[in-house]
């Protein structure tokens, strides 16, 4: 899976020498890059450091302007709205994918636009209170032993952590009680009082406190264990294959939008995610690059769209 990302970057990465007198683009005014979030979350930052980097390439001003609202509805309105020149792109993470699976949801992430690149992937985590088992194969006993009685929160019903934890008690076999919040800051408060038992969050969101000891790293769904984290175990080798659900973070264009622009736009992702500045900042956050050209972010989409759409099904929720 590593592997094949890597040769993908190095594909888009070989565009880059795609003349920029073949066509119009970009003109001499700015490029909007819409966020579906507040400033200041993992979406927003990592938006602005792209931001950054294609505005240095391009030389001209690359903006992040946000768009916070119900479902990402704000964000993809204005994105429809926008002309198909490649000026306005939307920045989309996982949640979009989620958003898209249920029945009404408005839009679809995977036909609705046009993909540019992925741009980043967050490893996803699982985390518990201390006192409880310290490994998987621990962990997943004791759920058994005690079945519906441990506790998994997250930030809302129907977001991408939400059905992460669906999909994980469906593929182990057990039964956990699942506990919404308002948002993942009082879904943490309750996991360190130790009120609540286990919570999936992508790895920049609870690095501090797993470093700290105040959480216990169980395991990450990577294919191998990461830099920052190097004695937790991935769910492979804790005897869950095929457990793999992450955060992605990508960008898009207007449905569309010319393939010469396209093309252009995944080749300047490509170059500003492999800029070292860019690789030292996405590792700090937690996050690893995952650069690759628009028929691989695409198939991504739609995998992603399915998985979670077949979750929901499987799990007879009632969301949307």
């Amino acid at each position: 899976m590593m592997r094949r990302r890597v040769v993908l970057g190095a594909t888009v990465l070989g565009a880059a020498a795609w003349p920029r007198s073949a066509f119009a683009f970009p003109e001499a005014r700015p490029i909007s890059i819409v966020v579906g979030v507040p400033p200041g979350g993992a979406i927003d930052i990592i938006a602005r450091l792209l931001a950054g980097r294609l505005s240095v390439q391009l030389g001209q001003s690359v903006v992040v302007t946000n768009r916070p609202g119900g479902a990402y509805i704000p964000s993809v309105n204005a994105i429809r709205a926008a002309p198909r020149d490649g000026h306005t792109l939307l920045f989309a993470n996982g949640g979009y994918a989620v958003i898209s699976a249920l029945p009404n949801a408005g839009f679809d992430i995977a036909t609705d636009f046009a993909p540019i690149s992925g741009v980043a992937t967050g490893p996803m985590l699982l985390v518990t209170r201390p006192g409880l088992p310290r490994d998987l194969p621990g962990l997943l006993a004791h759920a058994r032993a005690n079945p519906g009685r441990l506790t998994c929160g997250n930030g809302g019903t129907g977001t991408l952590f939400h059905l992460a934890a669906e999909l994980f008690q469906r593929q182990a076999g057990i039964e956990m009680l699942h506990v919404p919040y308002s948002g993942s800051a009082p879904a943490y408060q309750d996991l360190l009082a130790g009120r609540l038992d286990m919570a999936f969050d992508v790895t920049a969101g609870v690095l501090g406190m797993v470093n700290a000891g105040q959480l216990q790293a169980i395991a990450v769904a990577t294919p191998r264990r990461l830099d920052v984290l190097p004695a937790v175990p991935t769910f492979s080798e804790s005897g869950m294959a095929g457990f793999d659900p992450m955060q992605w973070f990508g960008l898009l264009a207007p449905a569309g939008t010319p393939a010469e622009i396209v093309t252009r736009l995944a080749a300047e992702v490509a170059t500003a995610v492999a800029h070292p500045e860019a690789l030292a900042r996405l590792a700090t956050l937690g996050t690893m690059p995952a650069a690759a050209g628009p028929e691989a972010f695409a198939d991504m989409l739609r995998r992603d769209v399915l998985r979670w759409r077949q979750v929901i099904r499987d799990a007879r929720l009632e969301l949307g």
